[in-house]
Order: structure tokens, then C-alpha cells, then sequence
């Protein structure tokens, strides 16, 4: 009995954090499965396209045009891409 309330206990602190879907990845990693498979998305056209701008890639990769420009920032700041002119981006 003690065993089951902290299965259910443990199940429904993973649901108040995670949502109905229950993804455990976001416990561990801070990002959804979903979310890492679009982003592996992008860099695959990324790396297909060499130069791009966001939405190019937001329609060739089916993703919400502000994800892809979140991304793209953060690459932008790690020094992975850079801004050949306004919205065009390159890879390094």
C-alpha cells in the first residue's frame, strides 16, 4: 500500500511538471523529445542549405518560425553560424 501511494505520488509530480504527456526528458534534460527531434530538424537543413534565413528553414523544417529563430540565435552565440547580412545566416 505505501509502495502504490509513492508510485502514484512520484506519477503525478512527473505529470505537475512534464503535462499530461508525461516526457521524461524534459526531467532530465530541460528539453522535450520533441522538441530535441526538431531541433535536429534544423540542423540537418542547416547544414543542407550552407546559407539560409530563418524562415527558409522554418518551412522546409515545419517548425513555429520563433523556435527556429530561438535556435538559430543560440547558434549564433556559441559561434556555430554567423550573420552574413540581415537575416542571412551561414554556417562557420
Amino acid at each position: 500500500e505505501d509502495v502504490e501511494k509513492a508510485i502514484e505520488l512520484k506519477e503525478k509530480s512527473i505529470k505537475e511538471i512534464c503535462g499530461e504527456q508525461m516526457d521524461v526528458d524534459i526531467l532530465h534534460t530541460g528539453v522535450s523529445s520533441k522538441e530535441r527531434s526538431e531541433y535536429r530538424r534544423i540542423d540537418e537543413i542547416i547544414h543542407e542549405l550552407g546559407q539560409f534565413s530563418v524562415e527558409e528553414v522554418a518551412e522546409k523544417a515545419g517548425v513555429d518560425i520563433l523556435k527556429v529563430q530561438q535556435y538559430i540565435d543560440k547558434l549564433r552565440k556559441e559561434g556555430v553560424i554567423y550573420e552574413v547580412e540581415k537575416g542571412v545566416y551561414r554556417l562557420i
